[in-house]
């Protein structure tokens, strides 16, 4: 497990790294708090209902093209364009 060791997980903990730069792990804990305090690390709950909703739809008129129009070449090659949409 040890590579997969990317750093300490609190600031009291010994470092496993010689070479670590403590100015570059400030500027990158300083950049971390600025992104949690502008809020982009919250997720988007109305994103992620409508990609949902954009995979149903999709799904739902695939099956209806081939439920209407029969499962000839060209209601199966759209069917087939937008299941891989999905």
């Amino acid at each position: 497990m040890n590579s997969l060791l990317i750093g300490e997980l609190s600031p009291e903990q010994p470092s496993f790294e010689p070479t670590k730069n403590k100015e570059l792990t400030d500027e990158f804990r300083e950049l971390r708090a600025t992104v949690e305090r502008m809020g982009l690390m919250k997720a988007n709950h109305v994103f992620f209902l409508l990609y949902l909703l954009h995979i149903l739809l999709l799904d739902g008129a695939a099956w209806l093209t081939l439920w209407v129009f029969g499962t000839s070449f060209l209601p199966f090659l759209l069917c087939a364009v937008l299941l891989s949409a999905v």
